[in-house]
């Protein structure tokens, strides 16, 4: 019999989305409302005789209903849960947007002020949890999800961990995927694996310093995930200690609906349009030699750079392959971050003015947005630095005439 058999009648069409260890994660039509749902069922441990399984399904519902009081806009929970046919099943809305896992491997990191972001709305949640005696137990980049508005949400509460729970003749057991650890570490590792694609432990347990992020970030990730510095009381603390001095975020950078018609003009703010740009093989020629004091890099890295640079301009310098590159000190990175955030700033605004038609035609705002903001992160770099920035755009200038 299969998996799907299993499922009571009243969802139609069930798909598979997901599996685990412990469960496989349909998506379903309710037949009694007609919305899309989410049906989580329990697998069973094959070793396991029928009256310990059973046990282990009355243990894993007890725990699931107890969680239902606690409440957060932020938290999916189960909108029904029980048993049928010898099976566990949970019940609740499906998310229609992307899982954070999903974000970082299709769109790419996270920047720092995204990753404050997340870590601010997801820490509501798991102070709600906290309020009421429970740990949350599963945050994972597969459980917590952006909708097509651009909420993050987090699902699955304390499902895998109790599921793992069991007794066999006896003795209690605990099958778990990870080593147990609190909600505020978990939370630490999802941000800096959101912001950096990497684990923050190198093989030996040691923290893997991140050059990708600022030596501030660094430094609560630190705190967050190595015993001796301390770690942070609670999840807001966490989230307070990530947030800039000013924070300008753009809050429609995961909103992928509603940021579709801009995207082209998105990913080339501070930059410019590859494809309207062509070099003069004499221009190229009859530049001036400079002697650069920066280390040379190898073509392949010149060919990533390069277009890094030309999809996403000036703001592909935060890029840690690029940053390295340019050799960017902490202090420029920092204006560089400041600069791009502004830069969200004015777009915000821009988006928000045109939804409800203060303005008619966004072209030239955008196109004013990109030349001062490329202004604005050149005149950070050093000349050396101007000077490579020119060599892998391709971008020339007349003679006696400022890079700038």
């Amino acid at each position: 019999m299969s998996a799907c058999s299993n499922i009571p009648q009243i969802f139609s069409s069930p798909e598979l989305v997901g599996q685990g260890m412990h469960s496989r994660t349909y998506r379903a039509r309710d037949e009694r409302t007609g919305a899309t749902v989410a049906v989580k069922m329990l697998r069973p441990i094959a070793w396991l005789n029928p009256s310990e399984e059973a046990a282990r399904r009355a243990r894993l519902m007890e725990t699931l209903q107890a969680i239902q009081v606690v409440s957060h806009p932020s938290l999916v929970g189960q909108d029904e849960i029980y048993e049928l046919n010898n099976s566990l099943f949970t019940v609740r809305p499906y998310m229609q947007g992307f899982s954070l896992r999903e974000v970082v491997t299709k769109h790419g990191c996270l920047t720092q002020c995204g990753g404050a972001l997340l870590a601010e709305q997801l820490a509501g949640v798991l102070e709600a949890f906290s309020l009421k005696g429970f740990s949350h137990d599963a945050i994972t980049p597969e459980n917590v999800f952006f909708d097509d508005a651009g909420d993050v949400y987090l699902t699955d509460a304390l499902f895998s961990k109790t599921a793992g729970q069991f007794s066999v003749g006896g003795f209690e057991c605990q099958i778990q995927s990870r080593r147990p650890i609190s909600d505020i570490q978990s939370l630490s590792i999802l941000c800096y694996e959101a912001m950096t694609g990497q684990f923050p432990y190198h093989t030996d347990g040691a923290y893997r310093y991140a050059w990708a992020l600022s030596p501030t970030i660094n430094a609560v990730m630190l705190r967050a995930l190595t015993a001796r510095h301390g770690g942070f009381r609670t999840a807001g603390e966490l989230a307070a200690a990530m947030q800039p001095a000013r924070l300008s975020l753009f809050r429609l950078v995961w909103r992928p609906s509603a940021a579709l018609g801009l995207l082209g003009a998105l990913l080339t703010v501070g930059g410019y349009a590859a494809s309207e740009r062509r070099v003069s093989p004499k221009a190229v020629i009859l530049r001036p030699v400079h002697i650069s004091t920066l280390a040379p890099i190898s073509a392949e890295d010149s060919q990533a750079i390069r277009l890094a640079l030309r999809r996403q301009g000036a703001g592909a310098l935060t890029h840690p392959l690029v940053a390295q590159a340019f050799e960017l000190s902490d202090d420029q990175y920092r204006q560089l971050e400041q600069c791009l955030a502004e830069q969200h700033d004015r777009i915000n605004t821009m988006v928000e003015n045109a939804a409800n038609g203060s303005i008619q035609n966004t072209s030239n705002i955008m196109n004013e947005i990109r030349e001062t903001t490329t202004a604005s992160i050149l005149m950070i770099l050093n000349e050396d630095q101007r000077v490579r920035w020119q060599d892998l755009t391709g971008i020339t200038t007349q003679k006696g005439e400022s890079i700038l």
